[in-house]
């Protein structure tokens, strides 16, 4: 549940969300295409060094070999011996009667390009059967038979190798000269860490760009947040006045087109409200003028001579002045001004159906865990009041159960009576009725319906109607949870 709520902020829902995906998005694919292209281009220089750098140490190893090649052979490995000691040679270099074997590295483009490169220089002189080029560690390497690199004297070890800050790999070169004749040949080559260019994005890099990409973010969250919270005000503003919930008028301070919007929205609101308390003052004067003239009518009607002619006036003066009564209840229970505060509905509802059931009405209640809701405490009694009333006016028996659904509260009003044929949206017209319903109630208008879904509509709910499967009508109220 905590999962789904917390993605349920982050979906871009709304503007911020929306600014602040799309940033993120070019964010990361700027940085995606721009690594990619950087590593391309280095990777295409490092292999063109690299080969430039294998051609000039493959000339000198093949001039090195010649010359090696060409002392007699009784004195060859004395000679090599004056020469490691004398120093001055990129090349370590020994003489052993059979082949070292090498652990090489891990196979990778840099690697073979540089083994493939040294092969081909040397075979135009070498016999290939007798060439034996590898890539080393230096760690581990061994000169002879039963001998290691690193068990030289230290000023040998030190002209030919790299241990810090870490251990630079070896080009070694074993070439049979002649039978049971191996020359053994180590070297640095020019780059030494070379192989660690290959891969430009190394940890240390990513944390960087990571590090910049979070710093960015951070402040355009900001500068995105600064941008769209005039639009929250905005939002807020217009649920309320939804809601009938009054407030203060919107800050007009902000951007160009937003400070359009709430200036309009000001403007709107203003001619609405105008609009409303006119369309009420109205409705009330008329209603009431209403009165003198069916006053009148119905004393004149009680002058006439012809009681029948006179019975048909009253009756028609008694159905207009009913109209008129509910056209008047109907202003009044829709037009109830009080705050908005937060509403425990299962108390609420305890307190409605309570006295119902003592007076002996047959209904239940059964209340699930709710959150309060934000509402008018008497225009939401009196919606859920008409509704309880009908329920029990068409049904022997009633059920009432709350619940919690995505984002809203929901409240369920079962009865057990007929249900309703046809559409249902007719039963919220003005003065509709029912007919197995006008015999248990003659006093009712058929107002209670239309009254009670525009008091959840303020609200910005929701009331729908619908026949239960096992029979009878359900009534659902859906209220916003904030």
């Amino acid at each position: 549940m905590n999962g789904r709520r917390y993605w349920n902020r982050l979906r871009p829902d709304s503007v911020f969300n929306r600014i602040a995906w799309a940033l993120v998005a070019g964010i990361l694919l700027v940085q995606v295409l721009g690594n990619s292209i950087w590593v391309d281009q280095i990777r295409q220089e490092v292999v063109k060094d690299t080969q430039e750098n294998t051609e000039n140490l493959a000339d000198a190893l093949s001039t090195t070999l010649r010359y090696i090649s060409k002392m007699p052979a009784n004195y060859r490995s004395i000679m090599l011996e004056q020469l490691r000691e004398a120093g001055g040679s990129r090349f370590y270099i020994t003489q052993n009667t059979q082949q070292i074997d090498i652990q090489p590295l891990p196979d990778s483009i840099l690697s073979d390009l540089v083994i493939t490169l040294i092969k081909q220089h040397l075979n135009q002189e070498w016999a290939p059967q007798n060439t034996k080029v590898a890539l080393a560690s230096p760690t581990d390497l061994k000169v002879k038979p039963n001998s290691y690199l690193l068990d030289l004297p230290a000023y040998v070890v030190s002209q030919h190798i790299i241990l810090s800050p870490k251990p630079a790999p070896l080009l070694v070169v074993q070439i049979e000269v002649q039978q049971g004749v191996w020359i053994y040949m180590a070297a640095l080559m020019p780059d030494p860490f070379f192989l660690d260019k290959y891969q430009p994005l190394t940890t240390d890099h990513i944390f960087l760009q990571m590090l910049t990409m979070i710093t960015i973010l951070i402040l355009l969250f900001f500068v995105v947040r600064w941008i769209t919270h005039p639009m929250r005000r905005l939002s807020i503003a217009a649920e309320k006045f939804g809601r009938g919930e009054p407030h203060p008028p919107i800050d007009t301070a902000g951007t160009l087109e937003y400070r359009r919007t709430a200036h309009a929205f000001n403007e709107m609101e203003q001619r609405i409200q105008r609009y409303m308390e006119d369309r009420e003052r109205l409705f009330i004067s008329i209603s009431h003028d209403l009165r003198t003239p069916i006053t009148r009518l119905r004393l004149r009607a009680g002058m006439l001579d012809d009681e029948q002619l006179a019975e048909e006036f009253d009756d028609d003066l008694e159905e207009l002045e009913l109209m008129v009564n509910g056209a008047l209840q109907t202003v009044r229970d829709t037009n109830i001004h009080e705050n908005h505060r937060d509403i425990d509905i299962n108390k609420l509802l305890s307190r409605l159906i309570e006295p119902l059931q003592k007076s002996g009405r047959d209904i239940d209640f059964q209340p699930q865990p709710v959150p309060p809701v934000t509402a008018r405490p008497l225009a939401l009694k009196r919606a859920l009041t008409n509704l309880l009333d009908n329920a029990l006016h068409y049904g022997e028996r009633v059920e009432v159960t709350t619940r919690v659904d995505p984002g809203e509260l929901t409240i369920e009003i079962r009865d057990h009576g007929p249900g309703i044929q046809g559409n249902t949206d007719s039963l919220f017209q003005p003065y509709t009725r029912l007919p197995h319903g006008q015999s248990k109630n003659q006093q009712g208008l058929g107002l209670g319906l239309n009254i009670a879904q525009q008091l959840i509509h303020s609200h910005g709910g929701e009331l729908s109607l619908r026949n239960h499967p096992q029979g009878g009508l359900l009534v659902e109220v859906r209220l916003p949870l904030q």
